[in-house]
Formats: structure tokens, sequence, C-alpha cells
């Protein structure tokens, strides 16, 4: 009989393979590594340290049914799956015996009948070469002409009677390392080093020194028992071959078949998986959220080569855990981000709040708690919290620091200067974006600056354990905990700008690379994306308000398209305020007067001229034409935009009209201002019934949603013609919706100037001539007041008698009755005594609101042109405005005069409860 084992070809599952076939094993064994290679159907866990005849321990974690084909011949065993089989398959007696396998070894064949009894030949294959490197543990320098028994370690974790075999480098003269037998324990044996030359020798650790194999002389006994001493896996048969047949089937690996099944545990439903492979597809089929599974395919749908995209798609996959849901906090020691020095602890009194704010702070609070992003506090530090409603209508939780910031002291680690990060990006052709879910609330807080941040609400108080927004070093202390995480990847191929990552490559072979890296840095530092914000493999991408495309860096149209898709001038003072805004900028206009002299007949040079036919209806001539694309192609390309840079200040320039709102972002240059962007948008018909005050605020908000990733974390100036939001930043304002704005734009760091109007030509003209469509200010649900008063039974119950309401302040110009009352609520006491001495009260019914809102030209339009107001709706045939709940539309007239009426006698409804109080709660209730 051979001396050495039995190889057969073999297929598993229709994988081809080659098996070693062992009279000696009673069991048939397949490897774990093997296995995942192949289709299989689940496999039955089960889990036992199993020992060869020389003490090798043989780990199995399962048993799964095999289809073995040799040749034409299938046939099936049940196998064992172990993690450290020398094979990839051994077939042992049970195969053996039950397809009736006669082997032949001095003729180096074996037999196997087929299903009609005829026999097929099966020849032996030459077994493979299996050799491990030896490696030294530890770093070994030898004087010269010494020697000594060094540390090694390789992959054979037990076994007795192994060839070491030292690389050729290493026999010589001068350093020899000889031919030995070892014997291994742990992964570790050791073999003698001989230094034969007068200089000392180092060798590094990890050094690979040779390899280790094992010696097919060697006899061993094929029973495999339980190391337990438990139920036998195998039969004890006496041996049937030649005491020198040796099986190959001997433990080497450093796997643990137990950390194996519980990494790929699926946390779930908690079900085991041979492999990992099986785990995300279980987890892309049914574990994993369909929310997931859908971002992930959406990222990559703009990949149209499909091996690309199966090749991102895979990266996303291997790392899903960072698009899971659930709220982590990053491993990296707690940051101190508050140092106050010396100063006594700060204590605010919380704002006032309507019971429905209430509510929703202790909701958020709760979900804070829930996340372990707060705790309850004993804290004598406390800052009042303020709701700030998001764009999606979502309120954002935010604590108002001012106080706290201006004692702390400041935190002068640099933020990335934008001007260098075009320049790492002007060679990359392709461009992943990562967006931090909640980026600060993942980095952990020290516990010495936690009570620093305590707030409070009627419940209780807290403070958070967690990064909080707000304070004023926290986008140094983010920076500088995303710069340590990224490490030596930074102006390479990554770059963040606070939470906005952004991965750059020059090919796509690049990119995946890249990509695969730093979403295994993002990982193993336990971070969370926004998939709905994340960008992937894309070759055009807006980047910190540029558009980013083969290799060339452009303003983003977003940015541009204010001033660039404007209309022709329609009128002569349009035709004036276009040229007054170019001038602005002449010193950057090569041959400015020349350019703009067919325009100048339309700037008047006296005062009669200027109000004499300035609103007269114009068409431009073909050379005035020429003459204004001219300007405005200048304006919006490098001769006179720039790209922003970090060394020079940034200001911020509104303006509003009746029409829109303009804004312009510049920074300023040694030799003059140069603008960065421009902002022009259209306003919905209620927002052109604001007063101008609140045109004047919303036009900055909309500049600062804008220009977010240019002044979010920077000192910079608004200039503004109107006078009365100099103050916007420094006192709580009269004006509720520019209250709701102040509240929002904490966050910021600027001084407000004022400036005359006829400095502010170009978001003067940008208000005139709007180019984007208008947007619903996100703000503008109504905060309503949750006391209960005899108007309320509408909401329950719209049948009932109902009383009117007042007009609000979108109404406020069709009503001459109240002046301003958005504004500064100019409603005087007299005023409302003659609207209710002018009429006695009387109900109404649901069916006459309704007739009275039928016969109301104004409510008629909208309720013929329903689609076209948004933020109306029609229930049960009356006309409602769109707030949480909807509240009625109540036309000029009786009604209106009734519900004075109701609100400032009954007390119920809060009668003399005082002017604004009153006013605020008819606003809340009717429209």
């Amino acid at each position: 009989m051979s001396s050495s084992p039995i190889y057969i070809k073999i297929r598993v599952n229709d994988q081809p393979t080659e098996a070693i076939v062992d009279t000696g094993s009673a069991i048939s064994i397949i490897h774990l590594n093997f296995l995942k290679t192949i289709q299989h159907n689940k496999f039955t866990y089960t889990t036992r340290i199993c020992q060869t005849a020389n003490s090798t321990p043989l780990k199995i974690i399962g048993q799964i049914e095999l289809e073995i084909q040799i040749k034409h011949i299938k046939t099936y065993v049940i196998a064992y799956v172990a993690t450290n089989l020398i094979t990839s398959i051994l077939l042992g007696n049970d195969w053996i015996n039950s397809n009736h396998v006669h082997l032949f070894g001095d003729q180096n064949y074996l037999t196997i009948p087929d299903q009609y009894g005829h026999l097929t030949q099966i020849s032996y294959t030459e077994p493979p070469s299996i050799n491990y490197p030896a490696i030294l543990v530890n770093q070994i320098t030898l004087p010269p002409y010494s020697q000594t028994l060094v540390d090694i370690t390789s992959q054979v974790s037990n076994a007795n009677n192994l060839i070491f075999e030292p690389y050729d480098r290493y026999i010589s003269k001068f350093m020899f390392i000889p031919h030995t037998l070892l014997n291994v324990n742990n992964h570790q044996a050791k073999i003698l080093l001989i230094n034969a030359q007068n200089r000392q020798q180092t060798l590094s650790k990890n050094t690979r020194i040779g390899t280790i194999s094992y010696d097919t002389t060697f006899s061993i006994c094929t029973t495999i028992q339980d190391s337990t001493k438990s139920k036998s896996l195998l039969n004890h048969q006496p041996l049937r071959r030649s005491k020198n047949f040796k099986t190959r089937a001997i433990s080497y690996s450093k796997d643990n078949s137990d950390q194996i099944i519980r990494n790929n545990r699926c946390h779930h439903c908690n079900e085991y998986f041979l492999s990992g492979n099986d785990l995300q597809k279980h987890l892309r089929a049914q574990c994993y959220s369909a929310q997931i599974r859908k971002q992930i395919i959406e990222s990559i749908a703009h990949i149209e080569n499909p091996k690309h995209q199966l090749a991102i798609q895979d990266i996303l996959w291997r790392n899903k855990i960072l698009f899971d849901p659930t709220p982590s906090i990053i491993n990296i020691p707690p940051q101190s981000a508050i140092k106050t020095g010396d100063h006594p602890p700060l204590y605010s009194k919380q704002y006032p709040a309507s019971d429905k704010d209430q509510q929703i702070k202790f909701q958020e609070t709760q979900k804070l708690l829930e996340r372990g992003q707060i705790e309850e506090s004993t804290s004598p530090w406390s800052s009042p919290v303020v709701l700030v409603k998001k764009k999606d209508k979502t309120m954002r939780f935010c604590i108002d620091y001012r106080r706290l910031n201006a004692i702390t002291i400041k935190d002068a680690f640099p933020l990335p200067r934008i001007d260098e990060i075009f320049d790492q990006l002007s060679d990359a052709m392709y461009y992943t974006k990562f967006d931090f879910k909640s980026g600060y609330f993942q980095v952990p807080l020290s516990k010495e600056d936690r009570p620093k941040t305590a707030f409070s609400t009627r419940d209780n108080h807290y403070q958070f354990t967690v990064l909080p927004q707000g304070i004023t070093n926290g986008p140094a202390t983010f920076q500088r905990v995303i710069n340590h995480i990224l490490g030596p990847t930074r102006w390479k191929y990554a770059l963040a700008y606070i939470d906005d990552i952004i991965i750059y490559s020059k090919t796509f072979e690049e990119h995946l690379s890249h990509l695969n890296e730093i979403c295994q840095i993002l990982k193993n530092a336990r971070f969370r994306l926004n998939p709905e914000k994340c960008e992937i493999a894309r070759t055009q991408t807006d980047y910190l308000g540029h558009n980013l495309k083969n290799g060339e860096i452009r303003p983003s149209p977003h940015n541009i398209n204010g001033l660039l898709n404007t209309r022709l001038p329609q009128t002569a003072d349009e035709a004036c305020k276009f040229v007054k805004a170019a001038e602005y900028y002449r010193k950057f206009i090569p041959n400015f007067s020349q350019i703009a002299e067919p325009l100048r007949k339309f700037v008047p040079t006296t005062r009669t001229q200027k109000k004499k036919g300035q609103k007269t209806v114009i068409t431009l001539t073909n050379e005035e034409t020429k003459a204004f694309e001219q300007l405005k192609n200048f304006l919006t390309t490098d001769l006179v935009l720039r790209l922003p840079n970090n060394r020079f200040p940034f200001k911020v320039q509104t303006d509003a009209s009746d029409e829109g709102i303009g804004a312009v972002l510049l920074q300023i240059y040694p030799d003059g201002d140069r603008p960065i962007a421009y902002l022009s948008k259209k306003l919905t018909p209620a927002q052109r019934k604001w007063s101008p005050m609140e045109h004047e605020c919303y036009a900055f908000i909309c500049a600062l949603d804008k220009w977010h990733n240019y002044l979010s974390e920077i000192k910079f100036t608004w200039e503004t013609d109107h006078k009365a939001l100099t103050q916007l930043n420094q006192k709580a304002q009269l004006n509720k919706r520019c209250e709701r704005w102040r509240l929002k734009i904490l966050e910021y760091d600027f001084k407000v100037k004022h400036i005359p109007g006829l400095a502010n030509y170009m978001p003067d003209y940008l208000s005139r001539s709007p180019v984007d469509d208008a947007e619903e200010d996100s703000d503008e649900t109504a905060h309503l007041i949750s006391t209960s008063t005899q108007t309320d039974i509408l909401y329950d119950n719209p049948n009932t008698t109902i009383i009117a309401a007042v007009e609000t302040r979108a109404m406020k110009l069709r009503n001459k009755t109240f002046k301003d009352i958005s504004d500064t609520t100019k409603l005087t006491s007299d005023s409302l005594n003659n609207s209710i001495a002018e009429n006695r009260t009387t109900s109404y019914s649901i069916e006459e609101l309704i007739q009275a809102q039928r016969n109301d030209s104004y409510a008629k339009n909208i309720i013929n042109n329903i689609k076209k107001y948004k933020n109306y709706m029609i229930k049960d045939n009356l006309l409602m405005r769109r707030l949480n709940p909807p509240v009625p539309y109540v036309p000029q007239g009786e009604l209106r005069r009734t519900i004075l009426k109701i609100y400032h006698d009954t007390a119920a409804n809060g009668a003399h409860f005082g002017r604004d109080k009153t006013i605020h709660k008819i606003k809340t209730r009717y429209f």
C-alpha cells in the first residue's frame, strides 16, 4: 500500500477539487474555507473539539449534506465541517462503505460502482505540496560567532514531527539555520540560529525564515475521538492498512470556531450562518431594512458599467454597518471641548413655551436618553432650550449656548482652507462624498465638560454625553477628530471639511481602492453615515459650493444661476439697476465703460429724469442686448468671480423687493470686493404680503441656507439697507417670524452693518429680477396653543355653529383695520374696540361660512384653482389653510368683526388677557 495519502479528483456540489480518501477515518470532513466557495444548503450548527491520534485537535462546527461526483457517478454524504482540516475534503469510511468503494493501493487506483453496478476505475493523483511559513515571533540580534534558540510561529496549531526547512538565503557560511524536526504547541516552536561571521546580525520581528510541512513517512492513528470523552464521532476500528500509511487530515489553523460562528450571527434574528457571504445574502434578502437595501442600490444606479457597479456594490455591502440607522458613538477617547477656566457656573432660565412645545421637548429628551446622548444631571450650569423647525418640517432640538460660548476659551485648531482643498481636487476624475448622520452626536464628550452642557425642561435637568450642537468649539473639535481618523489618507485621496468628506481619485481602479480603505477606516471608528446625502463614485459632483467634473472646478450652477439666468431688463429702471450693479465690479472688468455704453442711456442724470419714464416698458436693441449679455458673462466667470479663499474675510449683501429677494456672497480682497456666488429668488403670493422687515430678514436666512458651507464656522459681515435689522443677532425681536429666524441662526458668528440703498445695487437688481422659483419658508407652520376655547369645537365637530376669524399677517394688506400685525403687533385697544362696536355678536354655521367663501372673490379664485395653491386645502367643502391642524379661511366682513368681539368679551377665550395674547390666540385658530 502507498506510504502517502490517497488523493483523487472529485466535484463537490459541482465544484472541482482534490479529496483525501481515508479508510482510517470513520467520518467524512470538509474544510470551512472550501465550503464557503461552493453552493450549499444550510448546515446544522454544532461545536465539538475532536482529536487525532497525534494529539492534534480538530475543531468541528457543524454538519452538512454534500453531493460528491466522481466522473459520471453522483454520490451523497453527510460531512462534518472543520475549521482546521489540512485539505479541502476528506472522504472517510462512511462514504467508502455506503458506496462500495474498493482501494487498490499498490496499483494506485480505486473502483466505485455506478447505479447499474458497473465498476469505474479512478486513478490516484499526486498529493499537493502543503507548506506553511515559519515566522519569527520577536526581533533577534546575534553577536558575532554565536548561536541561540528562537521562537517561531505558524498556522499549524498543534502537531509533532513536522519538518522545518529554511529559505535558501539563510543557508550560508555566515547566517545558518539548519533543517530540523519540530513539535508545535499553540502555533509556536523553537529553532536554532547560528551567526558564523565576525559582526552581529539582526532579524526583524515577523521575518519569514522558512517553511513547515508534515513528514509523509510518520505513522499516526486515524481514529479521531471527541476530546470531551463523550460520544465518539468515529468508529473505533482496528487499522486496516500499512503502519506506514498516514492521513494528512491534521489540524493547522489559528481559527477559533466559536469566534467564526459569533461573527456570522445575524443580530436581527439571531440565526447563525456558516460564512460571511451567507450572512450577507441573508441580510440583503430578509433582515436588512428595505430602506438600506434601497439606498445602496440607488446610490450606484448612476454607474453604467455593470462590472463597476458590482465592484462598488460589493464594497458598500461589506461596509453596510456605516448606513445602519442605529445611533453610534465612535471609539475614540472622550473629547474636551469646553474650557472655561475658573469661571463660575452660568444659569439661564428656560424660555417660555407653549404646552405643545413642552411636549416636543419631552419627546426629544426621551429620544436622546434612549440613545445615550444625554443623561440626567445635577449640574449648576443650565442653558435654555430652543426648538427650531427644519426644512423637512421636523423640529431641531437646540440649546442656546451663547452665554457659555462667550466665556469658553476658543480652540484654534485650523479648518482646511477651501482654496487648498480645491487645489487637491483639480486632477481628480472620480468622487465620493460622505455625510455623517448627526456627526457631532457621534463624538463622546469628556466627563469634565458634560456638566457645562446642562439644560432643563419642565420635567428634568439633563446634560450631554456627546458633543452638542451650538458650542463654539464644536467645529474645531470635530475637525480634529476626523483629521485623526483619516490619518495619512488626508491630502492624498481623502479630505474632510468638518463633516463633509470627499474621496477623490484619478482612475476608477484607484477609486475602488480608496473608497474601500476609507469605508474600512470609518467602519472601524464606528461612524454612521447619512446615505440619503452620500454620493458614490461620481464623475461630477458639487462640493463646497463648486462643481467638480473631469478635473475642472467651476462655480456651482446654483451659485450663479441667480445672475446667469436673469431676464433681459424690461423697464428703464431695471436696465439702470443692472448697469449700477455691474459698475460695482468695474475695476475687474476690462473696458467696462465701452462695454456698458449702450446701456448708459437708461441711467438718469437728473432728478427729473429719475422721476419720469423709469417705469416705461422698453425693448433692448441688439447692441444693448449684446452689452447686457457681455457684462453678465464677465460677472459669472473667473475674470470677476473667484473661488473662495479663507485668507480674506467674507461678507453677505442682501436686499428684497415686492417680487423677490437677492443676495451676493463676497470676499474682501485688497483690490476690492470679489463675488463668490449670487442668489435670486421669487416670493410666493403669501410671502409678498409680509412686511418689508420680514422680506429683508428672509433674504438673509435664504443666503445662510445656501452658503452654509462658507459661513458656518467663520466670522463674517452682513450688509443690509434695512436699519431695523442691525440688532437681529443682539436681542430678541418683537416680530415673531423674525424671532424664529433669529433663534435659527444662533450658530453663526456675524456682525450686521447698515449700508445705504444706493450702495446695494447688485442685491437690489437680483431681487427685482428674481430667477429661482419661490419656496415656502420651512418655519411658517404656526405654533399652536393647546388651551381649549369654545372656538376649538370646529376641529372636533365641523357641523357645529362656529364663529369667524380675524385676518392674519398674510392678509394685512387687505384689511386696513390692522396695521402690520406680523411686524410689531401694532393693534391698538381703540381700533379693537371700534371694530367690536360696529356689529353685534352673531353665530354662524359651517354652511354659512362655506357660502361666505363662495361669495368672496379671493376665496372663490383659490377654490377654483386649488391645485395652484399648495398652502390651501378643501375639507368638507370648506376652504382651509394648511396649518397643523388646518384652520378655516374667513372672508372679510361681519364674520371677522364677530370674532373680535368674542375674543375680547368672552373670559373662556382670554378676554382682557392683553392685546398681544388675544391677537396671538386669534391668529393660531383662523386665517
